[in-house]
């Protein structure tokens, strides 16, 4: 073969080579990995089907309840953005302010040494231990060890955390709903200070009981 065709010959192959290489890389499960983003997001959604954390059986079992064909696959990514961390304002466990009433609704992560607390804000009891909130929810981070409280998100009349459960020790799922009738699902990673999020592509036709089943569970009546 004479040089002449053996320098095209050989680009060419080093071409096939090179492109080649970005289907050996599999999708990153924490979904920061070489993939794009959406579908890294998607791979770490999926992963849900096989959860057994109680939490996420209830929301996701109320929602199948109320449609059978209710699938992970239907939920549509939202994009990603940071957490916005900021200094809370409720009461934590370790203060002798704290609410004894409110035990049962906070979501610890698997070592215990941290828990999310979203239904603190603003609650108001009533004398006959009934209790109506403000509409809005700070989403707190309470550090045990450290004695912290951060508020890592906050939360409006238009959108609100139905429930929550932790993947592990910094990774959180919050479980939401909003004022279209369409449930949410927001993944925080707390090494990397940013958050995924997750809309269900369809509305039910009258809005959630969850929070108010969840309430009830947890021994506390509300005043809606």
């Amino acid at each position: 073969m004479t040089t002449k065709f053996a320098l095209p010959l050989i680009a060419l192959l080093l071409l096939s080579c090179g492109s080649k290489g970005s289907d050996d890389h599999p999708i990153d499960p924490t979904g920061n990995g070489n993939d794009t983003e959406e579908s890294a997001s998607h791979f770490r959604l999926s992963s849900l089907k096989d959860n057994s954390n109680d939490h996420w059986k209830k929301w996701f079992g109320y929602y199948s309840d109320l449609n059978p064909n209710f699938a992970l696959e239907d939920f549509s990514y939202q994009g990603k953005d940071s957490i916005e961390e900021m200094e809370g304002t409720i009461r934590a466990v370790y203060k002798s302010s704290f609410d004894d009433r409110l035990s049962k609704l906070l979501i610890y992560n698997p070592s215990r040494t941290k828990y999310i607390d979203f239904d603190s804000y603003d609650i108001n009891f009533e004398e006959d231990s009934t209790f109506s909130l403000a509409g809005e929810q700070e989403i707190d981070l309470v550090d045990l060890k450290k004695k912290s409280i951060k508020r890592i998100g906050f939360r409006g009349n238009s959108q609100w955390v139905e429930d929550a459960f932790w993947l592990n020790d910094s990774f959180i799922v919050l479980l939401e709903n909003n004022d279209e009738n369409k449930p949410w699902i927001t993944f925080i990673d707390l090494e990397t200070g940013t958050q995924k999020h997750f809309e269900y592509r369809y509305a039910f036709p009258e809005r959630s009981g969850y929070s108010v089943m969840r309430w009830a569970e947890a021994g506390l009546k509300s005043a809606y």
